[in-house]
């Protein structure tokens, strides 16, 4: 029987459907390597993607956590310029201060610098007159603007205003240079009209804060913050013409002027007056003129009897200021000065006695007195008061509370037309002070054992009601009280000043007051206690018979706060 070799057809068929030839196992196979080649291109991309996404997050957290401390920082940067315990440094003396260079912050490290602070001492003036709402300050000036910083903050009159940039655009501008970015009432003051060819003052600090994260030398993330600091500025005048000037770190003998100068009183850095005692037969007046070498001008008012001598001012823009002083003589003549812009011309109040203090206000936000009060010595029994503009408009009118007794009265100060305080010469074993209400004065006084003469006072409103609620008054032997705003008492004066009469007192915030007397003494207040200033006394050895401080009235804050304990 013969075999054959041929498989049946049928198994071939059936080998040729389970196999398959070699070109197409080859196109499997490939494409098989293919499709693992994608899915592992897209999960490296999808790595790639996930590790990429993972480190921008992270670099985006740094950088806001950089931003947080560039801003912490900034806030220490503040604290260093104007610490209520005045442990403060120069603008210049910042950079490199080993509290501020590359100090540790959570994560981080920021490092602040500073440098030369910028005081106008040769002040730009308004082109043009300005109206309350406006947002570009026109300036009669070359540009750059010398002496001032590209943005900060300026005062016009008593108005505070925050600016973004000085542009030499006219398109911006319409008559350049300008200020661009006003932001009006700035620091809790008044948006104001003023005059064209009013003065701009300026003295601020420019900080700049890095923060960066895990530091400044390779940063995961990093941010600047860089703020123009307002800063400040004090005069106190006294006996001799002495004059001093704080710069916000230290007290210096700024001129003599060899009379008795009473007291003082500034609407900006580049606008003040000095007001004293006769001389030559004219009222000292001195002028703050910053004109490129600033001085205190004399500004004298001829034709003065020997007696009098101006003993209060009062400053409400470039255009307006106000001084009394002591009884003409020759009937009913008490020295009432107005300042008009030009000239300083006799304002006839219709009495005869010697006034002590002035204080003027503008309610209606044109830089001109349409309210204001003056005091000074009793008629009879009574508590006498000078009120300009009421009842008449444009004219002094008596006010006269029934005291009892025969005090005079040394110093008032107004928050408002609707809130003041007078305060003057003790009696029947009590404190004087009188409250002004809007409708009538009345007596505030307390007793107490350790009664004084009160000279001054200075009322804050820390919380913008318009009533004061925080506020001091000072006196002989070196007294002082406070208000905080339901009752007065005695504070505790940790120091001894026997003899040494406070004259005057100024506050720029809450935590930060001063108060000057007999002696050249000088006293501030922190916010936690009052403290001999170690100049008092060495820096004249006059008696200070008044003050005024020029500063930011509330904290400064930087982007964030930090509390100091």
């Amino acid at each position: 029987m013969k075999y054959s070799n041929r498989l049946p057809v049928k198994r071939r068929v059936s080998r040729r459907i389970a196999g398959k030839p070699d070109a197409q196992r080859g196109f499997l196979l490939l494409a098989a390597v293919v499709l693992i080649v994608a899915v592992a291109v897209i999960l490296g991309v999808m790595v790639q993607f996930s590790a990429g996404s993972s480190e921008s997050a992270t670099r985006h957290l740094s950088s806001k956590q950089a931003l947080f401390i560039a801003g912490t920082g900034l806030e220490r940067g503040i604290h260093a310029l104007e610490a209520p315990d005045l442990a403060r440094l120069y603008c210049n003396n910042v950079t490199g201060n080993v509290n501020l260079t590359n100090a540790v912050f959570g994560d981080g490290r920021f490092t602040v610098t500073g440098g030369a602070s910028l005081y106008s001492n040769t002040a730009v003036t308004v082109n043009g007159a300005i109206n309350a709402t406006a947002t570009v300050i026109p300036l009669n000036s070359a540009f750059p603007v010398p002496g001032y910083a590209t943005s900060g903050r300026v005062m016009i009159d008593r108005e505070k205003i925050d600016y973004s940039e000085i542009s030499n655009d006219a398109a911006e501008c319409g008559t350049p240079p300008c200020l661009l970015g006003a932001q009006r009432g700035a620091d809790g003051s008044v948006a104001a009209a003023h005059a064209s060819g009013t003065r701009l003052g300026q003295y601020q600090c420019a900080l700049v804060s890095a923060g960066g994260v895990p530091d400044l030398v390779a940063p995961r993330g990093d941010r600047v913050i860089t703020a123009g600091i307002q800063l400040q500025e004090a005069w106190a005048v006294g006996n001799n013409g002495v004059v001093l000037r704080w710069d916000g770190v230290n007290w210096a003998l700024f001129a003599t002027t060899g009379t008795d100068l009473n007291a003082v009183a500034m609407d900006s850095y580049a606008n003040g007056w000095a007001v004293g005692d006769v001389t030559g037969g004219a009222a000292r007046m001195l002028r703050w003129n910053p004109d490129g070498t600033p001085a205190w001008d004399a500004v004298g008012y001829p034709n003065i009897a020997n007696d009098d001598d101006l003993n209060a001012v009062h400053v409400l823009s470039q255009n307006e200021a106000w001084a009394v002083g002591n009884d003409r003589g020759g009937g009913n003549n008490a020295m009432v000065m107005r300042y008009n812009g030009a000239n300083w011309v006799y304002s006839d109040p219709g009495n005869d006695r010697d006034l002590n203090g002035v204080f003027m206000l503008d309610t209606n936000n044109d830089g001109l007195a349409d309210d204001g009060w003056a005091v000074g010595e009793r008629q009879g029994n009574n508590f006498a008061f000078m009120r300009w503009n009421n009842p008449i408009a444009g004219s002094w009118n008596q006010v006269l509370l029934n005291s009892g007794d025969r005090e005079d009265l040394n110093g008032v100060f107004m928050l408002s037309d609707t809130d003041g305080w007078a305060v003057g010469e003790a009696r029947n074993s009590s404190f004087i002070l009188v409250r002004w209400n809007g409708a009538a004065w009345t007596v505030q006084s307390f007793a107490d054992a350790n009664f004084r003469d009160l000279n001054a006072v200075h009322m804050l409103d820390t919380n913008g009601d318009g009533l004061g609620d925080d506020g001091w008054a000072v006196g002989n032997n070196g007294v002082i009280l406070h208000w905080n705003g339901a009752a007065w008492s005695v504070a505790v004066v940790p120091f001894a000043l026997t003899g040494n009469n406070l004259l005057a007192v100024t506050c720029a915030t809450s935590s930060d007051c001063w108060a000057v007397g007999a002696g050249g003494v000088i006293v501030h207040w922190n916010g936690a206690a009052w403290a001999l200033h170690p100049q008092s006394g060495a820096v004249t050895g006059q008696n200070l018979n008044g003050i005024h401080i020029t500063a930011a009235r509330r904290e400064l804050r930087a982007a964030w706060r930090e509390i100091y304990q």
